[in-house]
């Protein structure tokens, strides 16, 4: 398993194609490239997971909310916020135990990233995904039919969340069980932002 951080148009374009089908956004090009865009890739050279963080607003998840409230609005103008979207790992490196070097990886990504707040999206038709990020006590900014934006084929019923960068760290420590099974690879996560 190797992580490479994609940079150019053609490499941004084939991991939204990718990961479109498994968050049922294709994230557009502009987006992707005002973004750290990580791919994971196995031994044939394809891409098997990864993640997507943006650091600089205007984030898509609070965009998505149809009438924000003045909490989003302070999120969506700090420094210290970032948004993750577009995170997922193939059932191969699940079953190859991949899994964990995966996590370590996007919990340095965020821990490195210079930022405290960290916002997100998934559709409540994934409850398996909520209670995952459950563990880390997010503040729950919104529930319910999001506004459509550019490479969402509709609207759909979303969470939008922020966790805070100490939270998601100590996430681990407060549910080792929940966490290890994850690491052993025992479930696939797709996220959708």
């Amino acid at each position: 398993m190797k992580f490479r951080t994609l940079k150019s148009d053609e490499q941004l374009l084939e991991y939204s194609k990718k990961v479109a089908p498994l968050i049922d956004v294709e994230l557009p090009l502009e987006y992707l490239k005002r973004s750290k865009v990580v791919a994971c890739y196995d031994r044939a050279n394809n891409i098997c997971g990864g993640f997507v963080i943006v650091k600089q607003g205007p984030f898509r998840v609070l965009d998505s909310i149809p009438t924000p409230c003045s909490r989003t609005l302070s999120y969506q103008n700090s420094s210290k916020v970032a948004e993750v979207t577009g995170l997922w790992l193939s059932h191969s490196l699940i079953k190859n135990n991949c899994a964990f070097g995966f996590w370590c990886r996007l919990l340095w990504s965020v821990a490195t990233s210079g930022k405290k707040y960290f916002a997100y999206a998934y559709s409540l038709r994934k409850p398996k995904i909520g209670r995952m990020y459950s563990k880390a006590r997010p503040e729950v900014l919104f529930k319910g039919p999001t506004k459509v934006l550019p490479g969402m084929p509709s609207a759909d019923e979303e969470s939008v969340e922020v966790i805070r960068l100490r939270n998601l760290i100590i996430s681990p420590f407060l549910s080792p069980g929940f966490f290890l099974k994850r690491f052993q690879g025992v479930r696939i996560v797709n996220a959708s932002a």
